[in-house]
């Protein structure tokens, strides 16, 4: 004879198992589990620590603010605005040479400025993780999320 299956009052839970009260409760675990996932990718197996996931996810979230900041709002407009200073620069260019020269200087200028952008992102990361230095204690975590500005 089969054995019965033990009624649902009866199964013990685990000792180390999550217990939630409430389906919003258990939505937000299992939403911040996801995003946890989402963000390492198959690099989940470097962090040794749950607290080096949730340091890499916050300095993530900082540098997505930083991206946005610098690259979308600032880097944008300043690049547009060379654009169109060497466009009519080359309109005006009569010789191959003159649109050369044109051409070097917008290169030059907007390297420039990629490097100026990456330059302050870098410091202002930097201060950001000295102003917060007990709470981002992981050199490792840090380099990384600062070498991926």
């Amino acid at each position: 004879l089969p054995a019965a299956e033990p009624a649902a009052a009866d199964v013990e839970v685990p000792s180390g198992a999550a217990s939630f009260a409430s389906l919003s409760q258990w939505y937000e675990h299992a939403r911040t589990v996801w995003q946890t996932l989402s963000m390492c990718g198959t690099d989940l197996l470097q962090f040794r620590t749950m607290r080096q996931v949730l340091m890499a996810q916050q300095l993530q979230e900082f540098c997505d603010a930083l991206v946005q900041k610098h690259i979308d709002e600032k880097m944008s407009a300043e690049s547009e605005a060379l654009i169109e200073r060497h466009t009519k620069e080359l309109r005006a260019a009569t010789a191959a040479g003159d649109v050369q020269l044109v051409d070097n200087a917008f290169r030059g200028k907007l390297d420039a400025l990629r490097d100026t952008i990456v330059q302050d992102m870098h410091h202002e990361f930097d201060e950001f993780v000295k102003a917060h230095s007990t709470k981002f204690t992981d050199d490792q975590v840090k380099n990384d999320k600062r070498f991926s500005l």
